[in-house]
């Protein structure tokens, strides 16, 4: 069954799409001085602007941009645990390679009769300050105060003095 003919139109009556006249770029757009809601007019001038630019055709000769990717010399092997360290974890293990002990996480056992106002306990530290832990005889847990150089520290709970003391 061949399609059905359909008749011809005459000369000059043919359809034909609507052409619209093409709009200025959104950089041209302009406010008008008077303009009573200025926001509002911004805001739809703007909408217009990018329902524009969004309905235009891709430029023919446009170019697609690739990334190229950085590449270093230690791509393909997996990093160690001390290539991957800064800050205070990288002092300490460069200074491990050096074999100084900066941040000691051992218990300090205090010699017999250590402890007292004159014969403090001496904690070692390497700055100004340093948490240090306790074992709290009545609840037998780890109770924790932060010593600073200088002055003695009193636990009432355990009656021991500390004094903090460099590490060096």
């Amino acid at each position: 069954h061949p399609p059905p003919k359909r008749p011809r139109p005459r000369r000059g009556s043919e359809i034909r799409p609507p052409t619209n006249p093409p709009r200025p770029p959104a950089h041209h757009l302009q406010l008008p001085a008077t303009a009573p809601d200025t926001m509002a007019l911004t805001r739809m001038m703007a909408t217009r602007a990018v329902t524009a630019l969004a309905s235009r055709p891709a430029a023919t000769g446009a170019r697609m941009m690739v990334a190229r990717g950085v590449t270093m010399g230690n791509d393909h092997e997996i990093l160690s645990d001390y290539d991957q360290q800064g800050g205070r974890r990288k002092i300490e293990l460069d200074e491990e390679l050096q074999g100084v002990s900066t941040f000691s996480r051992d218990p300090i056992m205090p010699p017999i009769g250590a402890g007292s106002k004159t014969n403090p306990i001496e904690v070692p530290s390497g700055y100004s300050e340093r948490v240090v832990g306790y074992e709290c005889p009545e609840v037998h847990q780890l109770m924790w105060f932060t010593m600073t150089k200088g002055p003695l520290h009193y636990i009432p709970s355990i009656d021991k003095y500390f004094k903090l003391v460099d590490a060096m």
